[in-house]
């Protein structure tokens, strides 16, 4: 895990190295223990490193094979990198350090473009060919790791980190109205975009290239798409659940792959207390576990972590979220969130990396299978929405009115929201409808939100379902609404929204964050599962609960849904108010936003009246992220 930067120059020589240097001071959390460069006529790489995986001196970056013909900076993990080295060893290739970074500047040697699709892990590659004058820029399946890049025509920028990108000084700080127009719909930014114009993510399976003789092109060399158009035949239930096991315990045994100390985060959802199981299995009841908890007891569940950490033999950690610090550390929050993401999950996970980080470099959790396993209550409610949707129109609007009439309560999967989402959601069509789960500001409620002399001066579509529906579209003629449904949800609400967050939140504290169960291999194992495996009656997972009905407690298998999310109402209560206006109600947001609408949004729900934590949270980490990468230089 580390961080990467570079400068492409395509029509002539200059020296900007200084810029690089630049970036790589800027990106510093991100690899503490040794920083390097190398440049030429046309590329300048920077790396900053935290060494993982072989220690020593040999494995830095950037790297180079023996003739220096093939240059690297890489950030992630290849947990396949021996079965590579292997092969590549066998095919007369020497090495002459034990890290997996070596295997991809052999790998390139012997299989150019391919080694992308061979490679099995989480990684952000810059890769530059001296003879062919080519950088590729690759990103993993399953967009573990973020990479961005600009390009002006004449210098391609790339880092791990937008701010990497702003501090090489050849980009401009402009805002890209569309994104802030999506942000404000689904509290992140669907890729290819970035908040900040002209700033681009490679796409999850992809690669982007550019040669001083070409201009710049992309290839996607894994998609979800093609596991989930071949479902498994599945003989038996017994034979699924008995191979998802294995599948399980191989994955987790890969990501174990580290020459330094492991963590866990547990919760007392499924995903983790797997996890846990698994390393129980493999003999590694010496990795600690870290547990976060809150004041709300709708949100807390420390006790049933607690519990099943002691049963099966493994230290817990857990510590209670205080509101004061996180009020102060809000702005290193958004700071390292410079894709601008206003997930609420975004304090839990920040504190527990600052956690897991005093235990070692590396912490496992259990992110992924949501979108896997069709986890989430939105998937019932899909089904609930057929029946539901077939009432006249004039009831269906009725409906939203009555549940808009709920009195407003700050709980967790709170009546009155979960009312309003799903009657709302009624009156579209299906695919607009799942997901409209995943909205925060309506079109109507934007439009009333943005300054018309915004609106006028920057044409945009207020309607971010165009974003969702590409998905959808892209394989409509292949798969089921409900594979549509979990296909759409695994790029966007997983990738571009979760994966992000939980690697630049980590980085902040240089920690590691690993998902065993994104790796290739076994995502492309579930997509295969036929969809009626994973979502049976009400039952969500249920392929996954079946698996371990009889090996995980009943406690943990029959838990409700409850996900890492941070309550929100303290940070509009009277103490924090004159915090919350100090950004949002002051002059910095008026060449964007109606004043007077966020102070009606503001009373409305400090009197009990809507609920509206999510809207005020969403323009509260929108002001401090302007604060920080557009008023400051």
């Amino acid at each position: 895990m580390c961080g990467i930067n570079g400068i492409f120059i395509k029509d002539r020589a200059f020296d900007y190295r200084t810029n690089v240097q630049r970036m790589n001071e800027v990106i510093r959390h991100r690899g503490p223990d040794g920083e390097g460069f190398y440049q030429d006529q046309h590329i300048v790489l920077g790396h900053r490193r935290l060494a993982i995986i072989d220690l020593s001196d040999r494995a830095a970056q950037p790297m180079s094979n023996e003739t220096q013909t093939v240059w690297v900076v890489f950030n992630g993990e290849i947990y396949n990198f021996q079965d590579l080295r292997r092969q590549l060893e066998s095919k007369g290739h020497t090495f002459l350090s034990q890290s997996d970074t070596e295997t991809l500047v052999h790998g390139y040697e012997e299989w150019g473009e391919q080694l992308f699709l061979k490679l099995e892990g989480m990684f952000a590659i810059g890769l530059w060919d001296t003879r062919a004058k080519r950088l590729f820029l690759g990103r993993d399946g399953c967009g573990i790791k973020p990479l961005f890049y600009c390009w002006n025509g004449r210098e391609l920028v790339f880092s791990s980190e937008i701010k990497g990108i702003l501090a090489s000084g050849l980009v401009k700080r402009t805002l890209h109205p569309q994104s802030l127009s999506h942000y404000l719909s689904l509290f992140y930014v669907p890729n290819p975009e970035t908040i900040i114009q002209g700033v681009k993510q490679v796409a999850p399976g992809s690669y982007v290239s550019i040669s001083v003789g070409s201009s710049l092109s992309v290839t996607t060399f894994w998609d979800l798409k093609d596991a989930m158009a071949h479902p498994a035949h599945i003989t038996s239930e017994t034979q699924l659940y008995e191979q998802l096991r294995e599948e399980i315990s191989l994955t987790v045994k890969n990501a174990l792959i580290s020459d330094v100390p492991i963590s866990l985060l547990l919760s007392s959802g499924i995903d983790s207390s797997i996890l846990l199981h698994e390393l129980k299995q493999l003999h590694h009841a010496d990795i600690e576990t870290v547990t976060i908890g809150f004041t709300e007891d709708s949100y807390d569940e420390r006790h049933i972590a607690q519990r099943y950490a002691r049963e099966s033999g493994f230290e817990n950690t857990s510590f209670l979220m205080d509101e004061l610090h996180v009020a102060n550390s809000l702005e290193r929050i958004v700071y390292h969130l410079d894709t601008l993401n206003g997930n609420p999950c975004m304090f839990a996970e920040y504190f527990c990396y600052e956690k897991a980080a005093q235990k070692g470099k590396v912490t496992l959790l259990g992110s992924g299978n949501d979108e896997l396993f069709a986890g989430y209550p939105t998937y019932l409610a899909d089904r609930f929405r057929r029946v539901y949707g077939l009432l006249p129109g004039a009831i269906k609007r009725a409906g939203v009115r009555v549940a808009h009439a709920l009195p407003a309560r700050e709980r967790l999967y709170a009546f009155d929201y979960v009312a309003q989402k799903f009657t709302e959601g009624s009156l579209f069509p299906r695919a607009k409808s799942h997901y409209w789960w995943r909205t925060i500001f309506s079109d109507d409620e934007k439009r009333a939100l943005f300054k018309p002399d915004f609106l006028s001066g920057h044409p945009l579509s207020l309607d971010a379902f165009p974003t969702h529906d590409r998905y959808y579209s892209r394989v409509q003629d292949m798969l089921s609404f409900e594979n549509q449904s979990l296909y759409t949800d695994f790029y966007l609400f997983l990738i571009d929204n979760a994966n992000t967050k939980i690697d630049q939140l980590s980085m902040a504290f240089s920690l590691e964050a690993r998902p065993p169960f994104l790796t290739k291999r076994f995502v492309e194992f579930v997509a295969s599962i036929p969809y009626r495996y994973k979502l049976r009656g009400k039952h969500t997972k249920y392929c996954l609960r079946k698996s371990y009905q009889n090996i995980l407690p009943a406690y943990i298998l029959r838990k409700k849904k409850q996900g890492l999310v941070s309550p929100l109402n303290f940070l509009f209560s009277e103490t924090f108010k004159p915090f919350f206006c100090d950004y949002v109600c002051s002059q910095s947001l008026e060449e964007f936003f109606n004043r007077h609408y966020i102070e009606t949004l503001l009373q409305r729900h400090v009197q009990g009246q809507q609920n509206n934590s999510y809207k005020l949270f969403a323009l509260l980490v929108f002001a401090i992220w302007k604060k920080h990468f557009l008023d400051t230089p």
